[in-house]
């Protein structure tokens, strides 16, 4: 997931990339490079660390001034990917590797800089960063974080990508729940070292249902700030004991107790959620569009919420038999965000 280099007007990226044993001059270190790049197309390293394994590294969370790149202990097994296995089946996660916490200066330049803060987390793994922000001090930043890696992607839990176990109900339903809302917090002011501590929110609505979430979304207008919100989706909905209950989440992260509003639809499985904030408008205020694929009549729809209440203001849907397929993420671009505009 690149994102946009908070000091650019929206035409710079920043991403990473992974070089596998270190671009073969160390067997067994795995050289991880920071970069921009512009509408020119060229990358622009400004950071790079090496580590001992080959993580898999889904996205990470961008401040005003500094990159937040966490290597998770889910990772590759190198002689099964050279086997031409399939890449999901070359997944390992061990219990005696833990996560680490790197922080890039986005101020650098210079491909050798090395990372301003290495911390260690604990075992942890995530697919979604939500967002982070500076914060007095310290460094903040939101996930999805799930506390059993090692299951995530084996065994009858992991079946998140098995084609065959989400057309059977049975086996769909032992699939591992998805990740708890965690805020991470890195104490930068202490003359030792940096200190680190997390939360975990409780997603609850007025029914009582707790839920959990994933594919998060928050105001554009608040990436890499302070947020309040979170948009997402979550499986098991409503304590359902079902994978397939799917429902689409409001959370406000200040509010205690009843904090989450939700979307749902028996036989609807809703894609992640794009806000289209309301111009000088609050924070969530706006249009939450959510691509469905209806289960019933078997095609896809575009589903327009209210940001605020959650409430259904219209839908698009195609002709019977035409097809959308299902996609997981989607983004809305303003027509004065195009070229030539």
């Amino acid at each position: 997931h690149p994102q946009y280099d908070p000091s650019s007007d929206g035409r710079v990226l920043i991403n990473f990339a992974s070089t596998f044993f270190g671009g073969g001059s160390v067997v067994g270190q795995h050289e991880l490079q920071v970069y921009r790049m512009g509408t020119d197309k060229v990358r622009r390293p400004f950071g790079s660390v090496k580590v001992p394994y080959a993580p898999y590294i889904h996205s990470f969370g961008l401040t005003k001034t500094r990159m937040i790149l966490v290597v998770y202990p889910l990772g590759f097994d190198i002689p099964c990917v050279l086997s031409f296995s399939p890449m999901i089946e070359c997944m390992r996660c061990p219990r005696s590797r833990h996560a680490k916490i790197y922080m890039f200066d986005l101020a650098s330049t210079r491909k050798e800089t090395k990372p301003t803060a290495i911390i260690d987390a604990p075992y942890h793994m995530v697919m979604h960063h939500v967002n982070a922000y500076d914060d007095e001090g310290q460094v903040v930043f939101e996930v999805s974080a799930q506390d059993s890696c090692d299951t995530l992607f084996t065994g009858v839990t992991g079946n998140h990508a098995n084609l065959e176990a989400m057309r059977s109900e049975s086996a769909r339903d032992q699939v591992q729940h998805w990740g708890k809302l965690r805020t991470f917090k890195v104490d930068l002011s202490s003359k030792s070292k940096p200190i680190l501590s997390f939360a975990d929110a409780t997603l609850r609505d007025a029914s009582g249902f707790v839920y959990d979430i994933d594919f998060p979304y928050v105001n554009p207008n608040t990436v890499s700030q302070k947020h309040r919100y979170v948009w997402g989706v979550s499986a098991y909905a409503g304590n359902s004991s079902h994978y397939a209950d799917w429902a689409v989440l409001k959370v406000d992260r200040i509010r205690e107790g009843v904090n989450t509003l939700a979307w749902y639809k028996k036989g609807h499985y809703p894609s992640e959620p794009v806000l289209v904030p309301k111009p000088g408008g609050a924070e969530d205020e706006g249009v939450l569009l959510v691509q469905v694929l209806d289960g019933d009549q078997n095609r896809g729809y575009l589903l327009a919420l209210d940001a605020a209440s959650m409430t259904e203001i219209a839908t698009a849907s195609l002709d019977i038999g035409e097809h959308l397929p299902y996609s997981q993420y989607g983004r809305w671009i303003d027509q004065t965000d195009q070229p030539g505009r």
